[in-house]
């Protein structure tokens, strides 16, 4: 009996990771590893190593990832920013959650640094680069995974495009107010 169980985890596993392979969002699970508990396991799907990084090569890539925690107010003057690291960002989210009804969800600002030309953007800067800043909001939940009670899922929802639009549209609102009122004097 208790090896049927068994067989049918891991069967199941195998098919959550296929599930997760071509879910259209960046996931990442991170668990302690059972024979080493002070060693994390990892598991990305291809979502996650194509825009985000491949862990799977080179787990160190994980920490020269820098991300951005800017919550969201109104004037940018009033912000506190956080620098961390996507490693350090996944532990600050798992040290949230207590319970595994709770979903933890923080919008992140993420720099993506490419190691092999050592490029990078200066987020302060407004006339930086857009094209290496990336903007996510990052929902984490408690999960069993591979009989591992202590597994977290980390999935990284892309928002840079409606971040990108509502960027567009506070523009094109500005400039309609700047004609009005120059038409006025007019």
């Amino acid at each position: 009996m208790l090896y049927k169980l068994i067989r049918e985890n891991d069967k199941l596993i195998t098919e959550m990771k296929r599930l997760l392979q071509v879910f259209p969002e960046s996931v990442i699970i991170r668990a302690d590893d059972v024979t080493n508990t002070k060693k994390k396991k990892y598991f990305a799907n291809h979502q996650f190593s194509e825009n985000i990084c491949d862990i799977q090569k080179e787990i160190n890539k994980i920490n020269s990832i820098q991300c951005i925690i800017r919550p969201d107010t109104v004037r940018k003057s009033h912000a506190k920013t956080i620098n961390i690291s996507l490693q350090n960002l996944l532990k600050q989210q798992e040290g949230k959650i207590k319970d595994r009804s709770k979903i933890e969800n923080t919008n992140i600002q993420m720099k993506l640094i490419d190691t092999d030309n050592s490029t990078s953007v200066n987020f302060e800067s407004e006339k930086s680069d857009e094209s290496f800043t990336k903007y996510f909001t990052v929902k984490t939940l408690k999960v069993s995974w591979e009989g591992n009670t202590n597994a977290f899922l980390h999935v990284f929802v892309d928002v840079t495009d409606i971040r990108k639009l509502e960027k567009a549209t506070n523009n094109i609102k500005c400039q309609k107010i700047m004609f009005t009122s120059v038409s006025h004097e007019f």
